[in-house]
């Protein structure tokens, strides 16, 4: 076999892979992202409106202390600390279904409290929900956990 035709055929085959994965890709593509675009959003431009009014500072720790207590801390715009909310943490590990939710209590000023008992080490997905009225706002992040 000479180098042209071997040239050739790899060519080709490369191709064929090319049209295959475009193919395929096309035919298993989720054309819907968010069910209604537009709401969706208003909501989320009117929930970053609220996240600026308020302007609240959440704190949260990057792993939860030995004794199994995790605490964050909430400050206003002006750096006053934020006494007149319930907090509510919601843990989930990455890849498990399994959610777990907490109220936390005020311990001090600005300062909200609960103890966390999570079977597993690692990290695992912390929501924080601050509500105040009726005004609910979520904070996100991760958490090491270690025991």
């Amino acid at each position: 076999m000479n180098y042209k035709t071997l040239i050739t055929l790899i060519y080709i085959v490369v191709l064929a892979i090319i049209a295959a994965s475009l193919l395929m890709g096309i035919k298993t593509r989720e054309a819907t992202v968010v069910e209604h675009p537009f709401e969706a959003g208003l909501k989320y431009d009117s929930m970053q409106k609220k996240y600026a009014e308020l302007g609240w500072k959440v704190e949260i720790p990057p792993s939860l202390g030995k004794d199994g207590f995790l605490s964050i801390s909430i400050h206003d715009s002006k750096n006053a600390p934020v006494d007149d909310v319930s907090v509510e943490f919601v843990l989930n590990r990455f890849g498990s279904p399994d959610i777990k939710k907490y109220r936390a209590k005020h311990t001090d000023r600005g300062v909200y409290s609960t103890h966390v008992e999570c079977p597993l080490n690692g990290y695992w997905a912390l929501k924080v929900n601050v509500t105040r009225g009726n005004d609910t706002l979520s904070y996100e992040s991760k958490i090491r956990i270690e025991k």
